[in-house]
């Protein structure tokens, strides 16, 4: 093979053009892992899916603004964290049944 010679396989994206679409208005972000030292060797994962009322996402439309507020209780003693969240607009979809 000369450079550029390259066999490449691209596979077919079989979702319809609505999932297209609704992949596109609510994109899924995930979470880095945060820089922390070395001696930090486990990890919390957690994921929080809220569902507002009518009148919540009216406040929404007027603020911008969504809290989010974690506590993380651990029956051993914290020497150190390092924490990294991501927040998006998701869909029904995210929502558990």
């Amino acid at each position: 093979m000369s450079g550029g010679d390259y066999e490449c396989y691209s596979a077919p994206d079989n979702r319809s053009r609505l999932q297209k679409f609704v992949n596109r208005m609510f994109p899924a972000r995930h979470c880095k892992i945060p820089d922390a030292p070395s001696e930090f060797k486990d990890c919390i994962h957690g994921r929080s899916v809220s569902k507002l009322c009518f009148s919540d996402r009216l406040r929404v439309l007027l603020t911008g603004v969504i809290v989010s507020e974690i506590r993380i209780v651990t029956e051993n003693e914290v020497g150190g964290t390092s924490t990294c969240a991501e927040i998006y607009v998701g869909t029904s979809a995210d929502i558990p049944k």
